[in-house]
């Protein structure tokens, strides 16, 4: 008969104990940036409600108030 042999050294460990990612640094938008947006198309931010939204002129139409973050909208 042979000997058994053991089982390897298993570590748990905990979804819990997962470092802590830092967070991206927020887009800062000032007057007069060049933005792309996803549906709007391109666009020039007339004025800036930081950190909480912006105002920009797409060119066709009224400007519109954007908030902050917008996945959709990036700075040129």
């Amino acid at each position: 008969m042979k000997p058994r042999r053991s089982a390897p050294h298993r570590t748990f460990t905990s979804p819990f104990d997962r470092p802590v990612e830092p967070e991206p640094e927020p887009v800062v938008y000032e007057v007069n940036d060049l933005v792309s947006h996803d549906q709007h198309g391109l666009g020039v931010v007339s004025a800036a409600e930081s950190p909480t939204a912006v105002v920009v002129n797409f060119g066709s139409g009224p400007s519109r108030r954007i908030t902050l973050p917008c996945a959709k909208m990036q700075r040129l």
